[in-house]
């Protein structure tokens, strides 16, 4: 099953009182351009069972999009397909380390960060990060 949307939207104060900044994602993609490494797919953040893959990661205007596929034999494959069918499931999460942030009324503004993960959720963060099934 493929899926797509955004990982994450610039100028969006999250749940956590973070707030990514355009360009923060650009040495992610070119790594995954260059190397061919992307972060992983992962199912609530949990970091030990990928459940796919990311096929194509890009940084616009917006935030940062994405593209993959779910693992078919990944074996929670058709719980995965039912909540997003039902769509229950239709959020994207980043999972990442802060390498540059500061502070600005209270909130921290992430400047450059390294991407680990990219997970389907059913409560994104960062509430205008959504994903679609294709």
């Amino acid at each position: 099953m493929k899926v797509c949307g955004y990982a994450s939207v610039f100028d969006v104060v999250d749940h956590q009182g973070e707030c990514i900044q355009r360009g923060a994602f650009s040495d992610a993609v070119i790594t995954f351009k260059q190397k061919k490494l992307s972060p992983a797919m992962l199912f609530h953040h949990q970091g030990k069972d990928p459940i796919g893959w990311w096929e194509i990661m890009e940084e616009d205007a917006h935030g940062l999009w994405v593209m993959g596929e779910v693992d078919a034999n990944h074996s929670t494959f058709s719980g995965i397909e039912r909540l997003m069918a039902r769509s229950h499931l239709h959020g994207l999460s980043i999972g990442f380390d802060i390498i540059r942030s500061h502070m600005d009324k209270g909130v921290r503004m992430i400047d450059k960060l390294d991407l680990m993960e990219i997970s389907l959720v059913m409560e994104p963060a960062n509430p205008l990060a959504a994903g679609l099934s294709f």
